[in-house]
């Protein structure tokens, strides 16, 4: 698990994990980098997203050590985008209406499906009620 912290102190690293900024890999080779922008506001793994209504929403996720493996990004919706990782490193880039989308997570695979990465959800829109 890579959990995103300023420092390595459980003070530092329990309210990240908390929040879920983190991701789940098979090994330390593997790194993920998931954000979803609108204009110039931005959020990662764990963080939300809050653009106004008829906003674009650009997600990019950035893999390293995850030679010939396949990138996916899945919404609420199911998958809405696939992209194999030819060569070790790879930028996968959706855009899409922010009105439409919930959370955006990834998943990177090697070819015979084995999970080498799993982010946690990068949250768009205003949180529901409580």
């Amino acid at each position: 698990m890579v959990v995103r912290a300023p420092r390595l102190s459980p003070d530092a690293i329990l309210p990240e994990l908390k929040a879920g900024r983190s991701y789940l890999a098979a090994s330390a080779d593997v790194s993920l980098d998931l954000s979803a922008a609108a204009g110039s506001d931005r959020a990662g793994v764990g963080e939300r997203l809050d653009p106004g209504p008829g906003a674009r929403l650009t997600v990019r996720l950035d893999v390293g050590g995850a030679r010939c493996a396949v990138a996916t990004l899945r919404t609420q919706d199911g998958v809405v985008e696939v992209a194999p990782i030819r060569g070790n490193e790879a930028t996968v880039v959706h855009s899409t209406d922010a009105g439409e989308v919930d959370y955006v997570r990834a998943e990177v695979r090697d070819p015979d499906g084995t999970m080498l990465a799993l982010s946690n959800p990068v949250f768009v829109g205003r949180p529901a009620p409580e």
